[in-house]
């Protein structure tokens, strides 16, 4: 019976063992560790594609990733264009300035840029910058008698222009300097010099200029205001001279006794780029007694700006108002301007810039000359066309108010013209400005006063 007892107890422990009382049969093992990832090539990106313009500082933004996570190196390389230097070339944003192009010719520059991990593994990418050279920008002001300062800003570099119209319409280049809203220029034309020392308002709008102009032994400065944008033209083969004087330059029944026709012998030779070697002006005379009173008034024939001022006074320190040529360009069309000649202005008040209205009061016609008395002044009509300055009649400006006291010097406008035709069948010659013949048509309309 003992036998039995120790043999169920074998069993029974032998049972409890194979049933897990504290071993691991059954439960799943720990997995393995990972195999490390592949080695991979970094992916470079180089950028967009851009467009810049020339001389501009260029930055190339590239970058790269990497599934590893290894540091990388970059490199620049350029691959096509015209070659420049690279800067920061081993960093991803490398940089460079832009070469200069001309324009309406654009280039492309290409670059490649190369990723790289420390296992010499890489990965390459390539951009492309167009580099342009766009149009220039050209601010033009219109100032004095219909001239011209063109000033072109090609990507922040300053050129200049200048156009004189005396000169003809041909467009100068002008050498010079700008600092801040100063500019000082010169150019040339043929025998003739002209320096400016050019001042821009504060908002770019207008602008005043001292022109020095030197002809051989000859020196004028010029005094002049004009305003921003081209000068603007009036069509007169298409459109009659605008009467736009409403008010008499001078009292013309008080003090005037005779009176030069446009196109004469009298005086010098005033003519346009069109025509040659006739006075295309007017000539007024007072009567003696108001030659020697020196007092005979003159007025603004139309509202307008006084755009340019010089003296006529050979030799003489201009003091802004005595014996001054003054232009006046017409607040209603700007495209006409007249001239007024040896007036001794009542004010300094009086500058370029200054804005007059029709019939004010600017001074009074000099009549002396070193001491001597002069025999009259004068009046211009310039207008302004595309095809350049005409000069044309005082009188074709009047308003018919204004010409009606003019009825004892004539009955029609054209009695104070000699037509191109009339002056080209009688022609005069010159010496200069000095007629050197006066020809045979009458020059004068004499005698409102004998």
């Amino acid at each position: 019976m003992e036998f039995c007892k120790q043999g169920l107890v074998i069993i029974l422990s032998l049972a409890i063992s194979a049933c897990g009382g504290g071993g691991s049969y059954g439960e799943p093992s720990s997995p393995p560790p990972a195999p490390p990832p592949a080695a991979a090539a970094p992916v470079a990106n180089a950028g967009s594609d851009a467009t810049v313009q020339e001389l501009a500082l260029v930055t190339l933004s590239g970058s790269a990733t990497d599934a590893n996570g290894d540091d990388i190196s970059y490199s620049w390389v350029q691959t096509g264009g015209t070659s420049i230097e690279l800067s920061n070339a081993d960093t991803p944003t490398a940089s460079f300035t832009a070469p200069d192009v001309t324009e309406g010719n654009p280039e492309v520059l290409t670059f490649e840029l190369t990723a790289s991990d420390p296992g010499n593994l890489s990965g390459t990418d390539e951009v492309e910058i167009t580099v342009e050279d766009p149009p220039s920008l050209t601010t033009t002001y219109c100032h004095g008698g219909f001239n011209k300062l063109l000033i072109h800003n090609d990507n922040g570099l300053e050129t200049y222009e200048v156009v004189m119209a005396p000169l003809g319409s041909t467009v100068l280049t002008a050498t010079g300097s700008r600092n801040g809203n100063s500019l000082l220029l010169q150019a040339t034309s043929g025998d003739f010099s002209l320096d400016y020392d050019v001042t821009i308002s504060s908002d770019e709008a207008t602008v005043t200029a001292a022109i020095d102009v030197s002809f051989g032994d000859s020196n004028i400065v010029l005094n002049e205001y004009g305003t921003l944008g081209d000068c603007a033209t009036f069509d007169l083969d298409n459109q009659a001279v605008p009467q736009l004087a409403t008010a008499d330059f001078t009292d013309v029944a008080t003090y005037i006794e005779d009176i030069s026709l446009f196109r004469s012998a009298a005086g010098h030779d005033y003519s346009d780029s069109f025509e040659s070697c006739r006075s295309m002006k007017h000539y007024f005379s007072p009567k003696l007694e108001e030659r020697l009173n020196n007092n005979v008034p003159v007025f603004a024939p139309f509202a307008g700006t006084i755009v340019l001022l010089n003296t006529e006074w050979e030799g003489f320190v201009d003091d802004g108002v005595t014996d001054q040529r003054v232009f006046i360009r017409s607040e209603s069309n700007p495209a006409v301007l007249t001239v007024l000649f040896h007036i001794d202005l009542m004010s300094n008040d009086l500058v370029v810039g200054s804005t007059v209205t029709s019939g004010e009061q600017l001074g009074h016609a000099r009549m002396d000359n070193n001491g001597s008395v002069t025999h009259d002044f004068d009046i211009g009509a310039h207008i302004n066309t595309a095809a350049g300055v005409r000069y044309v009649s005082y009188f074709e400006l009047m308003g018919a108010d204004i010409f009606s006291g003019y009825s004892s010097f004539g009955a029609n406008r054209s009695d104070f013209i000699i037509t191109e035709p009339e002056r080209d069948a009688d022609p005069l010659t010159c010496d200069g400005e000095t007629f050197t013949t006066t020809g045979s048509l009458w020059s004068w309309i004499f005698g409102l006063f004998s």
